[in-house]
């Protein structure tokens, strides 16, 4: 699925430090509403343990675990759009750290 590779091309340019082409596989609005250094504190340096597409009646999102530094699994959701450009048809257009149910 396209949505996987896109988040997955995200994530590999993410977790090599190469924060400039990471930001090639966001939406432009998304672009326009994080930094940098935002986007590192968003998505922290770790391993991808698991990826997968969640479908909901609101949409469907890629889910993402990573393995952080420190050794804890986080759950994130990725929401794809679609929004062409050389890099795919696919963008992030959001990215929001799922918590821990307790």
């Amino acid at each position: 699925d396209e949505r996987i590779k896109t988040v997955s091309a995200f994530l590999n340019e993410r977790m090599n430090g190469r924060i400039k082409l990471a930001e090639k596989f966001l939406s432009e609005s998304y672009k326009a509403e994080v930094e940098e250094k935002d986007l590192k504190a968003i998505v922290p340096y770790g391993r991808v343990t698991a990826i997968d597409i969640f479908e909901s009646r609101r949409g469907d999102w890629v889910v993402v675990v990573i393995k952080d530094y420190w050794g804890c699994s986080r759950v994130f959701k990725f929401v794809p759009i679609e929004e062409e450009n050389e890099f795919g048809k696919f963008k992030i257009d959001n990215i929001i750290e799922i918590p821990e149910a307790k």
